[in-house]
C-alpha cells in the first residue's frame, strides 16, 4: 500500500508531500495536478520494475518551469507490503542547455 508520495521539480509538482488514504479520491480544478500525480507513479513503476531508462522517463523538458536552473529533481516513495515498510528515493541530475 501507497503511505506516502514526495515530488520536487516535475511538471507542476514542487515540493509536493502526499499521503493517500485507504480509499481516496482526488478532485481539483484543471491544471492542478491530479494527472501529473497519476504519471509519475506510472514513471516511478516503469523505472523500478521494468527497469527503464530514469533520463528517458523524466527528461529535462520534465523539469518545472518556473524553477529556472534548478536541474534537480526528487522522487520519495514510502510503500507498505510484505511486512514491512519501504522507502525508495530517486534523485535525478538533468542537464540544462543555457
Amino acid at each position: 500500500m501507497l503511505k506516502r508520495i514526495y515530488v520536487d521539480n516535475y511538471k507542476c509538482l514542487v515540493n509536493f508531500e502526499y499521503h493517500p488514504g485507504e480509499i481516496q479520491l482526488i478532485l481539483g480544478k484543471n491544471g492542478s495536478g491530479k494527472s501529473t500525480l497519476l504519471e509519475v507513479l506510472s514513471l516511478l513503476r516503469a523505472f523500478i520494475v521494468e527497469g527503464d531508462n530514469s533520463l528517458e522517463l523524466f527528461p529535462p523538458r520534465s523539469l518545472c518551469r518556473w524553477l529556472k536552473n534548478q536541474k534537480l529533481q526528487t522522487f520519495e516513495l514510502q510503500v507498505a507490503g510484505n511486512g514491512g515498510d519501504y522507502q525508495y528515493k530517486l534523485v535525478i541530475e538533468n542537464q540544462i542547455d543555457n
